[in-house]
């Protein structure tokens, strides 16, 4: 299967394509053989990709192929470059093996070779001396939930499948990857952040901020998206990715809707135990913050700069019943410098949150 291709045209012209589909571990995909009887019992819709996937053959491992400069051609034979989790046994890429989503880069005299691991959540990197063979695996560059983090094992946002790549954007190394929206495993919000590659080519694993592309933290002051929000838990977030799950469509996400062609992302199903943290801003003071906001919530909405809600807490009650867009102002801890911001509800129903408007 030539999943989730890539191309690189090194320096002496030679082209190389990158492809590969191989799950296994937590993404693990079997489909059972089902007899005559039993596909004859299958909606007739369903039918036709059934029997295709019951043949399907995935692969197992990352691939790579030299191509004729024509970019149609093959050159040689497909090959392996680095292992799928079945095949990682002895060779340091225990634990992060191959599923998807190739992405190469050439930084210097090095190969980065960019990828969604097993575990769908992180993006990993390999690098070779070499375009083809020889990759030793690095470590991953971002989780679309910080998990391993500092040792992190508990998501700071719902866990989903993440792709993504290396971009050098004025004079900065920038890691784009994606996380799920809406509750589905195809909503997504693309991301990016800033990343460092060391003298030795390491990449030490980034944080998920709400900064994207700003070059540091965010002016603070002023609107923004609630969608830019880098933490975001309830009660029911998941730590595992499982698409089926009820909770996926209950729980608080981000989503969005259609107004004049307009689309607007909010962050929906906000209620008691809800945090949603951004990460960072740089004060001048902070003043007071407003949310617009629409539902039925009755409670306190505390803010701070740290997600246990610690550090510099100050909390004020909310009161929304309104199916329209309105304000709802909180007060706010005298913040200079840069901070990140965090948002902790408490009480009862639900909300949506569409802006937060910081004031100095």
């Amino acid at each position: 299967m030539p999943f989730d291709p890539a191309v690189l045209t090194d320096d002496d012209g030679r082209v190389y394509l990158y492809y590969g589909f191989a799950p296994a571990a937590e993404k693990e995909m079997k489909f059972p053989k089902l007899s005559e009887e039993e596909l004859e019992k299958v909606p007739e819709a369903s039918r036709a990709t059934i029997k295709r996937l019951m043949n399907t053959e995935f692969g197992e491992n990352g691939m790579v192929a030299e191509l004729e400069p024509d970019m149609l051609t093959l050159k040689e034979t497909p090959r392996p470059l680095i292992p799928g989790g079945h095949h990682t046994a002895g060779t340091g890429f225990e634990g992060h093996g191959f599923f998807e989503a190739s992405s190469i880069r050439k930084v210097g005299e090095k190969y980065y070779f960019v990828y969604s691991s097993h575990k769908s959540h992180e993006l990993c990197y390999a690098t070779s001396d070499r375009p083809d063979s020889g990759f030793v695996y690095g470590g991953t560059i971002v989780s679309n939930g910080d998990i391993g983090l500092d040792g992190r094992t508990v998501p700071v946002n719902t866990l989903g499948n993440n792709h993504g790549g290396m971009v050098k954007a004025n004079g900065e190394w920038y890691i784009f990857y994606h996380r799920q929206t809406n509750g589905t495993e195809f909503s997504r919000q693309g991301c990016a952040e800033k990343i460092g590659i060391l003298p030795d080519g390491s990449i030490p694993q980034v944080e998920i901020t709400s900064c994207g592309l700003n070059g540091g933290p965010l002016c603070g002051k002023g609107d923004y998206p609630a969608a830019i929000a880098c933490h975001l838990t309830s009660p029911t977030t998941t730590a595992s990715i499982n698409y089926n799950n009820p909770v996926m469509k209950t729980q608080t996400r981000i989503t969005e809707e259609t107004v004049n062609d307009e689309h607007i992302p909010f962050v929906t199903a906000v209620g008691d135990g809800t945090v949603l943290g951004y990460k960072y801003f740089r004060f001048d003071q902070l003043g007071g913050v407003t949310l617009t906001v629409r539902g039925s919530f009755d409670g306190t909405v505390t803010l701070s700069a740290d997600s246990e809600g610690s550090e510099n807490a100050v909390a004020t009650a909310v009161s929304v019943n309104s199916s329209d867009w309105t304000a709802a102002e909180l007060d706010a801890p005298v913040l200079t410098g840069d901070h990140a911001l965090y948002l902790h509800f408490a009480g009862t129903g639900s909300m949506d949150v569409r802006t937060v408007t910081l004031r100095s």
